[in-house]
């Protein structure tokens, strides 16, 4: 092939990717901002405190038995407006029921008030000294046990713990009113799939900057929060950077983007052959100038721009593969004659440690109560992390607390009863041998092949021998499978991270790797621009002899 037809052949490929490349390298400079310019809240980490046992009056058994419940799937305590109640999921009904731990009565629209008491936790902390006693979920029980002692002295109206938790969770204005709650069962524009929990809450605050938090009441996770800069940010970004515009049409969309990002590799390597082929005098005119500018500028920046297409290629193509995540793999099933167990023998037995939650495990053969409980003494790694916006999440987590599996029947704790569960999971998603298995590794924190995106902590790591080596991150804590990654995963995971998001630079810190982004993202723009210029001067010329 001659020297021209490559140099018209690079011109041509150019322009049609020209502007793609910009629209790209704008929406790839904005992407640091949208991580830095998000809503201020305390946490968006759930760090409960001591479940206060003086408040839980009535056995699991003997509220189910009161409410005509003869099986369920799972529950978990939760704190309502200072008020305890035992919350329920039942199979085939997408909200949890509560209720209470005194008088069994259960609480109207109690899924609602827990995900506002959820988010204005995750908006205000728990240590925030500007949040009401009824806004928080540590509040101390002084002033609720009072109320149950005035409540209980007149037996016909023992229901009004309900009322007492509604209108806890009710009264508190700080941060801005709720002026609505959605529940969300899909992703959409505005809860899309990288946030990866469902179903959740939408909670909308009636506040200038239009703030929304989403949570997720049965697992008490913090799942989203997006003011109007921030969704603003992320409609643009979907819509110049990942083609939303297209999603109707997904593989399409993945189609499109890898020519173009195909297109952009070839033709930064046929700029580059003709930058070392050829060696030509640059006079004075316009033309010279400006083809001397781009050849240099494009020079410079295109060691980054084959990082950035072949990543995006590559990431790209791995979207043609679905996702196998996010999906409950052993669904559980209960039934109330087998949950006999004395609550008071319960906190008897473990009166020395702070209970925080509790829930059931079902093995199959073996069916576990999980005792959720403070740790004596958190390191310091475990205190809340993270930069000035509570971005503790992504930054790293270790939790404060920790989990004992006690046999349903009669309590005894068994020791490997979490690793035991973890690896019945793992078999189960896999369909292989438990023999097979070659590592376990409980994971508090992302980093390496298990990073942010897959925003479910803490999971295990259950690893087989197989040829691909594939393992599964599983969250034992709701029985759901986070992700799985096989060898050539880790490839494509290293190129996008490293290549695309400049994480090479991690050791410098956050804003070093975000100033690389934003620079080498807009230099790509720089010399698309040059180039459109030199091209355009070429066309007036040719126009006018």
């Amino acid at each position: 092939m001659k020297k021209f037809n490559i140099t018209k052949l690079h011109r041509t490929i150019s322009l049609i990717i020209s502007i793609p490349v910009i629209l790209w390298a704008a929406s790839g400079v904005m992407h640091p901002l949208m991580t830095t310019l998000k809503p201020a809240i305390a946490t968006q980490v759930l760090e409960e405190s001591p479940l206060d046992t003086s408040l839980v009056k009535l056995d699991l058994q003997e509220v189910l038995q009161q409410n005509s419940i003869t099986s369920f799937s799972n529950f978990r305590m939760a704190t309502i407006g200072g008020q305890v109640f035992y919350q329920m999921m039942i199979r085939d009904s997408p909200h949890p029921r509560y209720f209470s731990a005194v008088s069994g009565k259960e609480l109207a629209n109690g899924d609602e008030l827990y995900a506002r008491e959820l988010a204005k936790f995750y908006l205000h902390g728990s240590n925030n000294p500007s949040v009401g006693k009824s806004d928080s979920l540590t509040e101390t029980a002084d002033v609720a046990k009072d109320q149950i002692t005035e409540i209980a002295a007149e037996e016909d109206e023992v229901e009004d713990c309900c009322m007492l938790a509604a209108n806890g969770a009710m009264q508190c204005k700080e941060g801005g009113h709720i002026s609505s709650i959605k529940f969300v069962e899909g992703f959409d524009e505005d809860y899309r799939y990288v946030n990866r929990l469902l179903p959740v809450y939408q909670i909308k605050f009636e506040r200038k900057d239009g703030l929304n938090i989403y949570v997720q009441t049965t697992t008490g996770k913090f799942a989203y929060a997006v003011d109007s800069q921030r969704a603003t940010f992320d409609k643009i970004f979907a819509f110049l950077h990942t083609y939303s515009w297209l999603d109707a049409a997904s593989n399409f969309r993945i189609i499109v983007m890898m020519v173009l990002c195909i297109l952009a590799f070839i033709t930064t390597i046929l700029g580059l052959y003709i930058f070392f082929s050829t060696k030509k005098a640059f006079g004075k005119s316009s033309i010279s100038k400006s083809r001397r500018w781009h050849r240099y500028t494009a020079l410079v920046v295109s060691l980054f721009t084959l990082m950035f297409t072949f990543s995006g290629a590559y990431h790209a193509f791995k979207k043609f593969t679905p996702e196998n995540r996010d999906f409950e793999i052993l669904p559980s099933n209960f039934e109330t004659a087998a949950v006999n167990f004395s609550m008071d023998s319960l906190f008897n037995k473990f009166k020395d440690k702070q209970i925080v939650n509790l829930s059931l495990t079902d093995l199959g053969t073996k069916k576990y109560l999980t005792i959720n409980m403070l740790k004596k003494s958190p390191p310091a790694a475990s205190q809340e992390m993270g930069d000035k916006k509570g971005d503790n999440m992504k930054s790293g987590f270790k939790s404060k607390n920790s989990s004992v599996y006690a046999n349903l029947a009669d309590l005894e704790i068994d020791s490997t009863g979490e690793v035991s569960y973890a690896k019945t999971l793992a078999t189960a998603v896999s369909g292989l041998d438990e023999k097979l298995i070659t590592e376990v590794k409980p994971i508090h924190k992302f980093e390496g092949e298990y990073g942010f995106v897959n925003k479910r902590l803490p999971v295990y790591k259950i690893q087989f021998g197989t040829d691909d080596h594939v393992r599964y991150y599983i969250e034992t804590a709701t029985g759901i499978l986070s992700t799985q990654v096989r060898d050539a995963d880790v490839w494509e995971g290293l190129s996008f991270s490293m290549l695309h998001k400049h994480h090479f630079l991690d050791f410098a810190g956050k804003e070093v790797r975000d100033i690389s982004t934003m620079f080498w993202a807009a230099a790509q723009i720089l010399m698309v621009v040059l180039g459109l210029i030199l091209w355009l001067r070429i066309r007036k010329k040719q126009v006018t002899s």
